[in-house]
């Protein structure tokens, strides 16, 4: 089951693992892995889905025009990235979703998963599996 952080969660970990950057991961429309590199002091804000990024730098994301898009982390996909460790301090990485700046998710992004659906089919394997556990049980 994946683990659901609140925002007071992750900055206790970003504290107690001395991280000193965050990478906000997403897809681009072809399904290439992008993300926007911040420092700890940021993670707040961007938790609180106040930073923005421009998109017109991301191929297909948006016009010049229309160029401002939020990060929307997923706060249950907090890791402090191994490899990435130091005394001088770690780097943790959120997956986000890319949103318009009013919030509403950018449509050229079908590819990000379903978060919710896979809690629930989470749950669902964990319910079978309990039944199972049980059945075995009672042979």
């Amino acid at each position: 089951m994946a683990v659901r952080y609140t925002k007071e969660d992750l900055l206790r970990l970003a504290e107690q693992h001395n991280v000193k950057f965050v990478r906000l991961q997403f897809t681009d429309i072809m399904g290439i892995v992008k993300n926007v590199a911040i420092p700890v002091r940021q993670l707040e804000r961007a938790l609180d889905d106040e930073l923005m990024f421009d998109g017109s730098s991301i191929e297909g994301f948006a016009r010049i025009e229309e160029s401002d898009m939020k990060l929307k982390p997923d706060y249950s996909t907090w890791t402090v990235l191994p490899g990435r460790q130091s005394e001088r301090g770690n780097t943790a990485r959120l997956i986000c979703d890319v949103c318009w700046p009013n919030g509403e998710p950018f449509e050229g992004i079908g590819i990000t998963p379903d978060v919710e659906f896979e809690y629930k089919r989470e749950d669902i394997y964990c319910k079978r599996d309990a039944v199972l556990e049980k059945a075995l049980e009672l042979i």
